[in-house]
């Protein structure tokens, strides 16, 4: 069975600035994820690794 699909009104401009939140948002994200990796490497060098894994999961808690 063939449904017609409708064609979306305009784009709204609260609609819009949604979609720019949403694209800080993943910008911000893929910038913190890319320097995880550096900093946990710098890190592991001064701390062990028991030691960060238990630090990070008190930040995780706190956060939450």
């Amino acid at each position: 069975m063939n449904v017609p699909v409708k064609h979306p009104g305009p784009v709204r401009d609260a609609s819009r600035r949604s979609d720019v939140g949403a694209r800080l948002m993943l910008i911000t994200l893929c910038f913190v994820w890319g320097t995880t990796w550096p900093v946990m490497k710098l890190a592991l060098d001064e701390i062990p690794p028991l030691s960060m894994r238990a630090a990070a999961a008190a930040l995780g808690v706190l956060t939450l």
